[in-house]
Formats: C-alpha cells, sequence, structure tokens
C-alpha cells in the first residue's frame, strides 16, 4: 500500500503547519511531514461491510489538529485519529462527498455529488455527536464547493451552475444568490468573515462583501490555470491561489495588484498563510509524493513588503 504512485486528489495542513493530510484514488489517506515531505503514515478509506478501499476526495484535519475528516466515495464522512490513524467516529448517509469544512467549535458542512438514488445536498453536521443538524439542495447538480464562515453563521456553497449560495446555519434560509460568469471550484472567507473569495474555472478569482453581497474586486491568475486552492492571510493583507498547473499567485488584497508569481513542480494541492501572515506554504503532488514550497513575506524599514520564493 503506497499513496506515492498514484494520483493525490486533495490535501490540507494541520493548523500548526507542521503536517500535511492527502488522499487519493485508491482510497490510500497519507500523513506527511511538512518539513521534509517524508509520508508518516498511511492507511486505507475502508467500509466494514466491504473489503475494498473507497476514493477520498476530500480531508481537512479537526481545528484541535488531533483528527483527520474525510470524504469520498463510499457513503460516509469518517473521523481518525491523528496519532494511530485509528477510526473514531463515522458519519452515515452522506453519498460521493466532494468537499468539507469546519468551524472553530466544531460544526462540520459537507457537499456531495449525486449518486444512483442519492441526490447531491449541503449537510451540516454536530461532530461531537456525528449527527446531522439539516441538509438542504441548491438546485444546481453537484456540489462542488462548500465554506463556511468564521463565526459559523454561514455557509456558502456552489454546485454546477455559476451561482454561489448563501444561507444561514441556523435554518437553512437562503440569504442570497451571487451570481458568477463561470463555473466555481474553490471558496473561501477571510479570517474576519467580511469577505468571501470564489475561485473560478475561468482561473480568475471574485472577492465578495458578505454583508453588502457585492463583488468588490476580481483577481485574474496568469495563464489558463483551474483553480484548486484559495486563502487569506490572517492580517487580512493578502490574497494567495494555487492551481493544478503548478502556479502559485499572491495579490495585495487592497489594490488587487500581483506582488508574487511562483511555479510548482507539480498540481498544488493546498496553500496556507502562516498565522504572522508573513509567510505562505503550498503543497502540490509529484509522482514520488508530496513536495512543499515557502513563500516568505518579510518587512523591510522602507515599509515595503518584498515577497521572495524558496
Amino acid at each position: 500500500m503506497t499513496e506515492r504512485s498514484d494520483q493525490i486528489n486533495t490535501a490540507c495542513f494541520s493548523p500548526d503547519g507542521k503536517l500535511i493530510v492527502s488522499g487519493n484514488q485508491k482510497g490510500i489517506i497519507a500523513l506527511w511531514d511538512a518539513e521534509s515531505g517524508t509520508c508518516l503514515r498511511e492507511w486505507e478509506n475502508m467500509l466494514s461491510t466491504y473489503a475494498k478501499a473507497y476514493p477520498v476526495y476530500r480531508v481537512i484535519f479537526a481545528p484541535s489538529g488531533e483528527a483527520v475528516i474525510s470524504g469520498g466515495e463510499d457513503h460516509t464522512i469518517k473521523i481518525w485519529d491523528v496519532q494511530d490513524s485509528e477510526l473514531i467516529g463515522t458519519l452515515a448517509k452522506h453519498y460521493r462527498v466532494t468537499s468539507l469544512d469546519i468551524s472553530q467549535h466544531g460544526l462540520l458542512v459537507s457537499g456531495s455529488a449525486a449518486c444512483l438514488n442519492a441526490d447531491s445536498s449541503i449537510t451540516l453536521w454536530d461532530v461531537k455527536t456525528c449527527k446531522p443538524m439539516r441538509s438542504f439542495n441548491d438546485g444546481g447538480g453537484d456540489v462542488r464547493c462548500v465554506a463556511l464562515s468564521p463565526d459559523a453563521t454561514v455557509v456558502a456553497s456552489n454546485s454546477s451552475d455559476t451561482s454561489i449560495c448563501l444561507r444561514h446555519v441556523s435554518n437553512g434560509q437562503r440569504l442570497a444568490q451571487l451570481k458568477l460568469g463561470t463555473a466555481v471550484n474553490s471558496l473561501c472567507f477571510s479570517g474576519d468573515g467580511k469577505y468571501l473569495a470564489a475561485g473560478e474555472d475561468s482561473s480568475q478569482i471574485v472577492c465578495f462583501d458578505v454583508n453588502t453581497r457585492k463583488e468588490i474586486r476580481t483577481y485574474v491568475s496568469q495563464g489558463e490555470d483551474l483553480l484548486s486552492s484559495l486563502c487569506f492571510s490572517r492580517d487580512r493583507k493578502y490574497l494567495a491561489a494555487g492551481t493544478y498547473a503548478g502556479s502559485l499567485t499572491v495579490w495585495e488584497l487592497s489594490s488587487g495588484s500581483e506582488v508574487v508569481y511562483s511555479q510548482c513542480e507539480g498540481p498544488i494541492l493546498t496553500c496556507s498563510f502562516h498565522p504572522d501572515s508573513k509567510e505562505l506554504r503550498c503543497a502540490a503532488w509529484i509522482s514520488s509524493g508530496i513536495i512543499t514550497k515557502t513563500v516568505r513575506i518579510r518587512q523591510e524599514e522602507s515599509g515595503v513588503d518584498l515577497i521572495t520564493s524558496s
């Protein structure tokens, strides 16, 4: 059993940035050292009723960093202990999970694709009890991505159309429908919940003001790369995006100016800013495993931000 020879579909940095978890098409979940790229442990996404591993489409860390949450082709969402890879929780009956996000307080949202007799849907879960709170359907086909606001009051989602649906978490009421030009493949709230960034198939990112529901700026990625990941810096000065073609771009949020463009050896699966907003790290997939690239932001006496890659 080895993930290093198979396509990795998804990856995520741990909250402290020291680990990466990934999931692949053959149902293998792996834990990596983020500094060295060493694979520390692998296990299979198995169902107890069937002797086969199911493809993993999305993995995330719990806010504590002590558990990993996975979703994929099987009809469950699973919670795994990071220390020993043991299955510690199962959230049942959500088919073909395509997207996951979790709040600091343990509210989980998942999105799914239609499968056999099961419709696509967005479901909110209480991770402590492993029970669903409510589900709803945007009516636009398979759910491509979901995101929770930092205060866990608003959930954003996109299905197979060209709009983003904003709903109130407490009752599922639709708050707004944000229109875009092409399909969306990634969503991300800023740390204060003020902004929502949406990555389009057209390799551009549209940033909305969540309160006014107005589009405030569009950021265009170089080339026509399919966007794979988005993140805001903690100080809300920068927006970063990675693509499946391996490009990493950072923009200044206020001006929209591009402050760095860098290339990785393989498709970028995830990117994350350090809590002090002075460093951005991305993880990319190559045939031999996971590699990481770091972009450092240092403050000069002149007050000008200089961004360098390593």
